[in-house]
């Protein structure tokens, strides 16, 4: 479960045993405090987007089979904005990136840790902390 941090842009990763989950562990994984409202759980994927050290990039991790969460590597020198998760089916993830001025889409292997350039420069609309795309399968 994803619970709010010490500042309310931060959230830490708990795990508990349903239905009491009076016991909770905290940071389970290591990952430590994440963005707010970023934990995403999609079949055997989940989901957390970070900020470096100065808050100049976030990036995304991932974890595959609930094993260990681990950094996503898109091929690309720009710099990361946000992500947008498009469809988990068949074995693979399929992610919008926002990368400031463009964004482009990006599919992965079966862990969803490495991703390779799909759509380059796809048509999006800026909002508010956020991008939208028109995305149909």
């Amino acid at each position: 479960m994803e619970e709010l941090g010490s500042t309310p842009s931060q959230a830490i990763y708990k795990s508990c045993i349903a239905p009491k989950c009076t016991r909770t562990q905290e940071d389970v994984q290591g990952v430590g405090p994440f963005l707010s409202g970023t934990l995403q759980v999609h079949k055997e994927y989940m989901f957390i987007q970070k900020s470096n050290f100065m808050e100049s990039e976030d990036y995304l991790l991932v974890s595959y089979k609930r094993g260990p969460f681990k950094r996503a590597y898109f091929p690309s020198d720009l710099k990361t904005d946000d992500f947008m998760l498009l469809d988990v089916d068949d074995g693979q993830v399929f992610v919008a990136v926002n990368h400031g001025n463009q964004v482009n889409l990006y599919l992965s292997e079966a862990t969803g840790q490495f991703y390779v350039l799909s759509l380059e420069n796809v048509y999006h609309t800026l909002l508010p902390n956020d991008f939208d795309i028109d995305f149909h399968e």
